[in-house]
């Protein structure tokens, strides 16, 4: 790592600035959790992917373009034993019959014995040309739980009722997108807005609405226990993936003053967990699924998971 490029500079100013960024921001996230190297030692899997002991992160920059993703590696992190988890069991057997070969999968669980206190991600990313916050802004999400493919889901749960029930309004998805993004390139989700697409999709949809409100109810419990109105639910203008947790203007922002504010962020946006517990009734569940191709940690029904973690 070049010690050249100071904390003091704006951390999307350039390559180097945003190489250090997510270095550093990778080195605090390790830290937070506990989770120490003797030696910390960069190590570059290719021209944009990169390893600081038990996690990585992503670099790109291109143009006026900047973005990182940090996040631990969880793969690695089972191996070192500090992700442990009970019995597996099968949860789901599933039998598919391709080119006259027969061949079974399974979905399995086990309970997580222990893991990261702190299992966030943490993406630096601009300029975004219409935020709450602002045009052409540089942001930092700090998520701790996404909603894997909420328009796959929306979309196949539409074509299923169609099938049945016929048409209703062939505008919704549209009209969802304009709802929960109100024109910016991402937004956040709250009561009045989750009301208005309940009316859209609650017909074809009721156990996404429900898994979206079981978000929007976790965030909420957080930000009033934590005394604090910065944790939400939020998506971006794809409208595949809404996640729970906070976002900054981080536009005019040092390196330094990344540092300073993630801490506090970090640990406000982990307990977000806590309150999805709460609402679901249930823990988080470590789950490997051979139909997928997927192992991870999830919370909530099998169709309907919010995804703390996952790897292949």
């Amino acid at each position: 790592m070049n010690e050249e490029v100071s904390l003091d500079e704006i951390w999307h100013m350039d390559d180097k600035t945003i190489l250090r960024a997510a270095y550093e921001i990778t080195k605090l996230l390790l830290k937070i959790n506990d989770i120490i190297p003797k030696k910390w030692r960069l190590k570059q899997i290719d021209s944009s992917r990169y390893r600081v002991y038990l996690a990585k992160f992503m670099k790109e920059s291109i143009g006026s373009f900047r973005q990182f993703y940090v996040e631990l590696d969880y793969k690695d992190i089972s191996e070192a034993e500090i992700l442990r988890i009970g019995k597996l069991r099968t949860l789901r057997f599933t039998r598919s019959e391709i080119e006259d070969r027969v061949e079974y999968y399974r979905v399995m669980r086990a309970e997580i014995l222990s893991m990261p206190k702190h299992p966030v991600y943490i993406v630096g990313r601009g300029p975004w040309r219409r935020t709450p916050f602002g045009t052409d802004k540089y942001c930092l999400h700090i998520g701790v739980a996404y909603y894997w493919r909420l328009d796959w889901n929306l979309i196949y749960s539409y074509e299923e009722y169609e099938k049945k029930h016929g048409k209703i309004n062939a505008n919704w998805f549209s009209e969802m997108k304009r709802i929960w993004l109100e024109d910016s390139s991402f937004n956040m989700l709250d009561k009045n807005k989750l009301r208005s697409i309940r009316k859209l999709i609650w017909k074809f949809a009721p156990k996404t609405y429900q898994g979206l409100l079981r978000g929007l109810r976790a965030v909420e419990k957080a930000n009033e226990e934590l005394n604090i109105d910065y944790l939400h639910l939020w998506i971006d203008y794809s409208m595949k993936t809404p996640w729970l947790g906070c976002s900054i203007d981080a536009t005019q922002m040092t390196v330094r003053e990344l540092l300073k504010v993630l801490p506090e962020r970090i640990k406000a946006v982990s307990f977000i967990l806590k309150k999805l517990e709460e609402v679901y009734r249930a823990k988080p569940y470590y789950q490997v699924d051979q139909i997928l191709g997927r192992t991870g940690i999830y919370i909530g029904p099998y169709a309907h998971q919010w995804t703390i973690a996952e790897w292949r």
